[in-house]
């Protein structure tokens, strides 16, 4: 699914009835508002939308069908947590042709195996048995050894969550976001509408949590330090977008 799609399940995940394209134009600005409006048809089209008129406007909202991708598309922040049993799982790819490596690297990210060094990949749950019936038909479970790990020498779990899933790089962004959110919030304080400037803001702002969003691991809950920083960021960004809802 194309970013810009991706993007409009994730707005329409953060409301819980009905909006409109005005709500969409304002968050994802840095697309043309023909192709929003492509897309959200397009969604519509495939059942992850429903949508209904009032005279000329057009009101929509998340099918339980775009519900469930939602769940898929952005798991940091809609995917229930899954159980974690306290052992990671490492995957080292044996040598094979560059197509084969390709496909087989592409199906570990699928499952969300973080890459640590060069054929080396990390994850808190195994292969799922789905993927494992693919590799075996395309006869490629022998070019991977998956080993099942309790405890690394020197690291902690969370040490070891942090450092593989670049937790510093994520806290940095997170902080600095966290930070231009507080900054614009305070000057919509004191405004009565919005000004050229504070749209630029929050447009640029609703770009960065995009892509910091897109990065973002998804972790058992409470592990890393991690899953608190996007809670903080979360909540603060639901702040920030209902006072811009009650100055649109």
């Amino acid at each position: 699914m194309k970013s810009l799609k991706k993007s409009i399940l994730l707005y329409l995940g953060l409301v819980k009835d009905f909006t409109n394209y005005i709500y969409l134009y304002e968050r994802l600005s840095f697309y043309s508002k023909s192709s929003i409006r492509e897309a959200v048809n397009d969604l519509e089209a495939k059942g992850f939308v429903e949508k209904l008129w009032q005279g000329r406007q057009a009101y929509f909202r998340l099918t339980n069908l775009g519900k469930e991708a939602l769940e898929r598309l952005w798991p940091a922040l809609f995917a229930k947590a899954r159980p974690w049993h306290k052992y990671f799982y490492l995957v080292i790819l044996k040598a094979c042709r560059r197509p084969q490596r390709q496909w087989l690297i592409k199906q570990l990210h699928l499952v969300g195996f973080k890459q640590i060094s060069r054929g080396t990949y990390l994850n808190f749950y195994p292969i799922t048995e789905e993927v494992r019936k693919k590799m075996v038909e395309k006869a490629l479970l022998d070019r991977l050894i998956m080993v099942k790990v309790k405890d690394f020498c020197w690291l902690s779990p969370d040490e070891v969550i942090f450092q593989a899933w670049e937790g510093k790089k994520i806290q940095t962004i997170t902080k600095e976001i966290i930070s231009e959110i507080d900054g614009l919030l305070k000057e919509l304080n004191q405004q009565k509408g919005l000004s050229k400037e504070a749209k630029k803001s929050f447009s640029r702002l609703n770009k960065k949590l995009i892509l910091t969003l897109k990065r973002w691991p998804v972790l058992p809950k409470g592990l890393g330090g991690l899953d608190s920083g996007l809670n903080r960021l979360f909540n603060r960004f639901a702040k920030l977008n209902h006072r811009w809802q009650s100055l649109s």
